[in-house]
């Protein structure tokens, strides 16, 4: 099970993605979702029982924070040796706060 993210750790997380200071798996253009495991380098190394884990409570989203990112780039990518995921749910009160804030703006 996920970590319930808090209200503020939502409004935070939707200003930094509309900011620019985060990167989200779901910045991948369409047919780059194999690129994740590259992209979020811990997913490589994910042992057998986190990978059930995420199959059987699949994500709503993985993100970090572009401070974080690697030296190099990968098919324009940024790269990360770290990662956060988010519940489906609270992904979707993530994008909903930050269509809030882009509509405000």
């Amino acid at each position: 099970m996920m970590k319930k993210l808090t209200d503020d750790e939502i409004n935070a997380l939707a200003e930094d993605i509309y900011r620019d200071r985060v990167f989200t798996s779901d910045h991948l253009r369409q047919g780059d979702l194999n690129m994740l495991p590259v992209i979020f380098m811990p997913l490589l190394f994910a042992g057998k029982k986190m990978i059930e884990k995420m199959q059987k409570d699949a994500p709503g989203m993985i993100y970090e924070h572009f401070s974080e990112a690697g030296l190099r780039s990968i098919n324009g990518y940024p790269t990360f040796f770290s990662l956060h995921i988010v519940s489906k749910e609270d992904a979707k009160k993530v994008w909903d706060k930050f269509e809030q804030i882009k509509k405000a703006v």
